[in-house]
């Protein structure tokens, strides 16, 4: 499957499917994953360690593979915030095969730097240069 030539393919992978593709770009960008068991996600699917120069940082990723017209809510982000919070983790990440409602994005916009929202457009970016 040449998501990279045809990203709309994400479509037709499974929720799953899907956690793994965004689990496989963070690995190729050099992070450290571990899948989070799908039965018992608790809000998260995906945990991405990086060590650089400057630190080591830990984000909680949230995987949500909807339709174009299923846009991602707030309460997706308020849940994931909580986790962010209670674990104590760098930053909170959500990746959508879809979008983001206003309420969502406004929601973001006072923690910008503790929840990080990617969207269709960021999965395509994503996955031109690594042509998968």
């Amino acid at each position: 499957m040449d998501l990279a030539k045809t990203p709309e393919l994400v479509y037709k992978l499974t929720s799953r499917q899907f956690e793994e593709l965004v689990a496989e770009l963070f690995i190729q960008d050099g992070y450290e994953v571990e899948l989070i068991k799908s039965t018992v996600d608790g809000g998260k699917d995906i945990y991405a360690a990086k060590r650089t120069v400057f630190g080591q940082f830990l984000y909680v990723i949230e995987c949500k593979k909807y339709s174009p017209e299923n846009k991602v809510g707030v309460n997706v982000l308020r849940s994931l915030y909580g986790v962010v919070q209670n674990e104590k983790v760098t930053s909170g990440i959500v990746v959508t095969s879809s979008y983001f409602t206003k309420n969502a994005i406004n929601f973001q916009q006072n923690i910008k730097h503790q929840l990080q929202l990617n969207d269709y457009n960021s999965l395509c970016n994503w996955l031109e240069p690594k042509l998968i």
